[in-house]
């Protein structure tokens, strides 16, 4: 497709590619290969959205945090759809960012749901040893990758990461270190090993540390982790 034909017609082929990423969510065991029809239509979007304008650009980004953000009830079961709105669209999120590096860190901005999704992940079992289901896992995951994305390539002219945003940010994270992986992981090749999610982990805290840049916002980060280990016997 050319740019022209780009231009005129983004906004239907966004919203195409939102309806099949739907039928993905809602027809799961119908739909074969599943996650390679996931990952085509996701892979389109980034090509569309590499070829707009930033004030193109700017409403489908808005147009899908809504869509992943809203609450829809589907054969009775609202939260498995709205995980999987959630990871489409922390999916996608994750390869734009990768893509776009520091001009995507303002659009951080407007997702204030990541450090309440994190929370939820840890609280929902709270109490217990249940482990995440792997949809939650799976989520956490993407999350903290993309945070990663957003310390690493956050910059001294933009800066996100403002003491007000690593308060905000700080517990949630951290909170990731004594998570529940799912069991029986080996029946779900789609999800992170608990190595490859430690691995992202100790990335993205090292990465906040770092672009944090300050020991006033670097000791309480240090605090919780060495609380979460004394409390839980984690060796980090």
């Amino acid at each position: 497709m050319d740019r022209s034909f780009i231009s005129s017609h983004r906004g239907e082929i966004f919203e195409h590619c939102l309806a099949v990423l739907d039928l993905c969510c809602t027809h799961r065991e119908s739909i074969k290969n599943v996650h390679v029809v996931e990952q085509s239509i996701l892979r389109a979007m980034i090509v569309l959205t590499m070829k707009l304008t930033e004030t193109m650009f700017k409403p489908l980004f808005i147009r899908i945090l809504e869509w992943a953000e809203s609450e829809v009830e589907a054969k009775g079961s609202m939260e498995s759809r709205n995980l999987e709105r959630s990871i489409s669209f922390y999916s996608f999120v994750n390869e734009l960012a990768a893509q776009q590096r520091s001009l995507f860190v303002p659009y951080f901005k407007y997702d204030t749901e990541n450090q309440k999704l994190l929370d939820s992940t840890v609280t929902n079992e709270k109490g217990g040893k249940k482990g995440l289901s792997p949809k939650q896992w799976r989520l956490s995951a993407l999350i903290i990758s993309l945070l990663q994305k957003c310390f690493r390539y956050d910059t001294e002219n933009q800066k996100f990461l403002d003491s007000t945003n690593f308060q905000v940010l700080l517990k949630p994270i951290v909170s990731q270190l004594v998570a529940e992986p799912p069991h029986s992981m080996e029946d779900f090749p789609n999800v992170p090993s608990v190595d490859e999610v430690d691995d992202l982990l100790v990335a993205c805290l090292g990465q906040m540390a770092v672009t944090a840049g300050s020991d006033l916002l670097w000791k309480p980060l240090n605090f919780e982790v060495l609380m979460k280990n004394a409390t839980n016997g984690l060796m980090l």
